[in-house]
């Protein structure tokens, strides 16, 4: 079942790491005993342009008691072990009939603005997690947002063109002069990452970066 303005295999992927990490996390845990290590999963290439820990809550940060807490529009997610295990299990139950995952997306999927214009509706892991995050209620669970005085969001599949510009040793908004600090790369645009990040590393200073 594929509903989103990304590619299927791309979206598989995107669901697969969780089970994946599911793995490794029981894996460890067997191995250590430590069933109570948290975890954070990140979506690098929205980093590029600052440091996670330069970007992220510092109370989802210093947060050690919630199973699970996600920063931003699935940028980030510090799990814990049964948090993790619960929200595959929540994928699972989503994914095992059509009606399941029918009411799934009717509930959860939003609408976006491609880059031609066209609007569509998205369905990924990322509204599994807000799903997850929303149903689930014990125990307790915190999204958390962006701090106050944070560099910008830029949400790629809203736009339609970008212009970034290296200014001051970092890279800004050249519509606004904004900082930029996330870029949230979605359907076609992703195909800009690898450029962006050369640009990143080795654009000079005033250089653009245009899509």
């Amino acid at each position: 079942r594929h509903q989103s303005v990304n590619p299927e295999e791309y979206e598989r992927g995107c669901v697969w790491r969780w089970f994946a990490l599911g793995a490794c996390v029981e894996c460890l845990a067997e191995l250590d005993g430590n069933d109570d290590r948290p975890w954070v999963a990140l979506d690098l290439d929205c980093f590029l342009l600052a440091p996670p820990l330069e970007i992220l809550p510092k109370t989802a940060r210093q947060n050690t008691a919630t199973e699970v807490v996600m920063v931003g529009p699935g940028f980030a997610v510090f799990w814990r072990r049964q948090g993790l295990q619960a929200f595959l299990a929540y994928v699972e139950e989503t994914y095992a009939t059509e009606a399941t995952w029918q009411q799934a997306v009717d509930e959860l999927a939003y609408s976006v603005t491609m880059h031609n214009g066209t609007q569509g509706r998205t369905f990924s892991d990322v509204n599994l997690l807000q799903g997850f995050l929303r149903h689930r209620t014990s125990p307790p669970q915190r999204q958390g947002g962006a701090e106050p005085g944070s560099p910008k969001t830029v949400d790629c599949g809203e736009r339609r063109f970008l212009v970034l510009e290296k200014r001051g040793g970092g890279v800004v908004d050249a519509t606004d002069g904004e900082q930029v600090g996330l870029i949230h790369w979605q359907g076609p645009s992703k195909n800009w990452i690898i450029k962006f990040a050369r640009w990143v590393q080795d654009g000079a200073e005033g250089s653009t970066f245009r899509t």
